[in-house]
């Protein structure tokens, strides 16, 4: 059976690096990962200041003039969510490996967020 290379982030020495069919990338402190909240289709991961510009050009070129012309233009640049943070492994590799997984995190990470604001009260 021929071995599946997917994209991965593995933990190594405090850091996530990031291997592409086995060859590693980068390495970051904290993950970024830019997607639509709406569909959970991922835009860009890695380092947040990478991401973030990313982020930036995209609600950029959906702010034009032009754009929002487009029916949907001011609800795809609405949805696009920014998530950064020391995340689980498994998590993070959903994210990557699994078309739509980033809402479900998304989703999961705000009730959890939501949950500990409100016992910490």
């Amino acid at each position: 059976m021929p071995e599946i290379n997917l994209p991965q982030y593995r933990l190594e020495n405090g850091l996530y690096a990031f291997y592409l069919l086995n060859e590693y990338l980068f390495s970051v402190e904290t993950v970024a990962v830019l997607f639509d909240k709406r569909e959970g289709i991922l835009h860009k991961h890695g380092c947040p200041r990478v991401v973030e510009k990313q982020y930036q050009r995209f609600r950029d070129a959906l702010s034009t003039e032009a754009a929002l012309k487009l029916p949907l233009a001011q609800e795809m640049r609405d949805d696009l969510t920014i998530v950064q943070g020391k995340f689980k492994i498994e998590e993070l590799n959903r994210i990557l490996q699994i078309t739509g997984y980033a809402r479900k995190f998304y989703t999961e990470l705000f009730s959890a967020n939501q949950q500990d604001a409100t016992s910490n009260r």
